[in-house]
């Protein structure tokens, strides 16, 4: 049971950020693939998002919630979306659009 996640999964992909040194990281994820007889993958990573966040430059990759609102599940392609505070049910979608 616990690495039942495992079905779900055949790579290891390890994302190489320009900051600081990796510490093996990446070697310990080469060999953890080996070890499962999964594909690894290297891809170059990014700041970008990060110092966006940093510095307020809030687009639409960024959901912003301001007072008086909540998180709900919008069950579109953006996933969450933020509506006015008291009217998400249990499943977590708001009752009513309340954007």
């Amino acid at each position: 049971m616990i690495d039942s996640w495992k079905t779900n999964y055949n790579c290891i992909t390890y994302i190489d950020l320009p900051v600081g040194k990796a510490g093996g990281y990446q070697q310990q994820a080469r060999q953890k693939a080996d070890q499962l007889g999964w594909k690894f993958q290297v891809v170059p990573g990014s700041l970008t998002l990060l110092e966006r966040l940093l510095t307020g430059q809030w687009d639409q990759d960024f959901l912003v919630i301001e007072p008086g609102q909540q998180i709900a599940a919008s069950n579109d392609h953006q996933v969450i979306k933020a509506v006015k505070a008291g009217t998400v049910n249990p499943s977590g979608t708001a009752s009513k659009d309340n954007s």
